[in-house]
């Protein structure tokens, strides 16, 4: 059942699989390693609603809006002003200064309990702490949000968390993935090149044994070996005697 463990389609599939768990640990070395900080808000209406089920979509409908306002740009200046040492290398480019905003932020929303999750991530452990008291800051003091959301009000439920080890990148998780890419891979070059996994892990055929090597005396035509000094027997013509053909040395 696993003959073809001992076989070279087993070399062929473990050598993709090192070659591309290899790449995965090299990608995962050179990343930036990052911290995350992450708390949690609780959205609600101030008044109350009529039933559970208008509260409920009201609810996503404002955590909906204001995961949305987070990543803007005006959003990030409140927090910069909320008095906290924050430090981050924006660019000048409001374009790029937008999406380093966006790589750095990310909102997770909880259908149906008005529970918006906040993770900010930074190479520094301390500052992403900071930098997540100052979104909280910004949500809990905000004045009125406008887009409908004059009576929406956000409370902390979980304060800042912040990681003990960077979370990213995940290295155990790009090596896994790349055992999987690798395994995929080799299983691949065994379909299309056959058992011995192609050109590039194939291996030189070796000669028959009915096959004669250079050095050899015997010469094959056909099957038949005949040897040099072999008596020669010409056929003679019609009514003439056979005679022998001796070979001349």
């Amino acid at each position: 059942m696993f003959s073809f463990l001992r076989g070279q389609t087993f070399k062929t599939i473990l050598s993709m699989i090192l070659l591309f768990v290899g790449i995965s640990l090299v990608l995962s070395l050179v990343q930036e390693s990052k911290y995350e900080s992450r708390i949690r808000v609780l959205v609600y209406q101030k008044e109350g609603a009529p039933d559970a089920y208008s509260a409920a979509r009201f609810n996503d409908y404002a955590s909906g809006i204001i995961s949305k306002l987070i990543y803007s740009s005006s959003f990030l200046d409140k927090v910069q002003k909320s008095g906290f040492a924050l430090e981050a290398d924006f660019n000048d480019d409001p374009l790029k200064r937008d999406m380093e905003w966006k790589k750095m932020i990310r909102t997770t929303i909880f259908p149906n309990t008005g529970i918006l999750e906040i993770s900010v991530f930074h190479p520094n452990q301390v500052q992403a702490d900071q930098w997540a008291n100052g979104v909280a800051k910004v949500l809990l003091t905000a004045e009125p949000l406008g887009f409908g959301l004059e009576s929406t009000r956000v409370s902390l439920i979980d304060a800042p968390l912040t990681s003990t080890a960077p979370v990213y990148p995940n290295v155990w998780l790009n090596l896994a993935i790349g055992a999987i890419l690798g395994l995929m891979a080799g299983v691949g070059l065994v379909y299309v090149f056959g058992e011995e996994g192609g050109s590039m892990f194939g291996s030189v055929p070796k000669p028959s044994s009915g096959t004669n090597g250079p050095g050899s005396s015997n010469m094959s035509m056909g099957g038949a070996f005949t040897h040099p000094m072999a008596v020669a027997k010409v056929m003679p013509a019609r009514g003439a005697e056979e005679k022998p053909v001796i070979p001349v040395v």
